[in-house]
């Protein structure tokens, strides 16, 4: 494989480009040089392949024993054109037509992936769709269930996901993870654990992201609720977006907010600023007045 990479916006460093086999992975540094990154590699057959920058995203493709180009998209790196590969125009291809779908059904990207998905249960691009575009728990379940397994490492992603979606539903517990807060504290979700819990998951570029922490500070000081923000900063994590926890919870975008009970258990995902007051009423009560630890904010009154 000839692999040839432009960037539309130029940045310094390194690509990592990793080849999965379903026995091994093997990992190259590409290094970024006026827009581009170059390599050869010795491929036989269709392969899937990874290529990381580490101050942006990721896009999974294939590999295959051709000449590929890449117009690697900064800000949406899964939409960026690959040329000179049947795999990849097949997928491709594959999208779009599913998107058409939907559209005109004025139905969803991940209703249609999800029905590709059981309809095709062999179909060697189904597991990447799934993994890509279907977030809803009990659909990714679902249509999960229904393909046939494999040794691919699409498919091992996928069921990674389906396990992770399962975990983080509402009801489940909140697993407990370290997060960097804007201020550049280190901080816990676990920690208050006696206390209602609402996650925001921002970044410091997102130019609202302070008057929407502060609108929630107001709205949980105004509901009454013992309760406790915790701002998670994507971007003060060295992965960002690839950061373990928003895989973990399928946080796909910010502004994001999950709203944690006092027994530690996701009560809602994806809730809306305006509607986090009557999420908040909605929480049943502890019976215990708690002392928040010293390592988290206590709610501002």
């Amino acid at each position: 494989m000839n692999l040839d990479i432009s960037l539309r916006r130029a940045v310094r460093g390194h690509f990592e480009l990793t080849l999965f086999t379903p026995d091994s992975a093997h990992s190259v540094r590409l290094p970024i040089r006026k827009g581009h990154a170059a390599c050869t590699l010795p491929i036989t057959t269709p392969t899937a392949a990874e290529l990381r920058l580490p101050q942006g995203g990721t896009l999974l493709f294939w590999a295959e024993a051709s000449h590929i180009s890449i117009d690697y998209d900064n800000d949406e790196p899964a939409r960026s054109p690959i040329r000179g590969s049947r795999s990849n125009s097949e997928y491709r291809y594959l999208l779009e037509t599913l998107s058409q779908q939907a559209e005109d059904s004025e139905g969803s990207l991940a209703t249609a992936a999800a029905d590709y998905a059981r309809q095709h249960p062999n179909s060697p691009y189904a597991a990447l769709l799934l993994y890509t575009y279907v977030d809803d728990a009990d659909d990714l379940l679902a249509a999960t269930a229904q393909l046939a397994a494999d040794s691919s490492y699409h498919y091992r992603l996928l069921m990674q996901k389906a396990q992770w979606a399962q975990a983080s539903a509402v009801g489940s517990v909140l697993p407990d993870f370290e997060y960097t807060a804007p201020d550049g504290r280190a901080a816990r979700t676990g920690a208050d654990s006696l206390w209602a819990r609402v996650l925001l998951f921002d970044a410091s570029w997102h130019l609202a992201s302070t008057s929407i922490a502060d609108s929630l500070q107001h709205t949980i000081a105004r509901s009454g609720t013992q309760a406790v923000l915790h701002t998670v900063a994507i971007d003060r994590h060295p992965h960002g977006w690839d950061a373990p926890y928003m895989q973990q919870l399928a946080v796909d975008r910010i502004p994001y907010i999950i709203l944690v009970d006092q027994e530690g258990k996701i009560a809602a995902r994806d809730v809306r600023t305006w509607n986090l007051a009557a999420q908040l009423r909605r929480l049943p009560t502890c019976g215990r007045t708690p002392t928040p630890s010293s390592t988290q904010p206590t709610p501002q009154r």
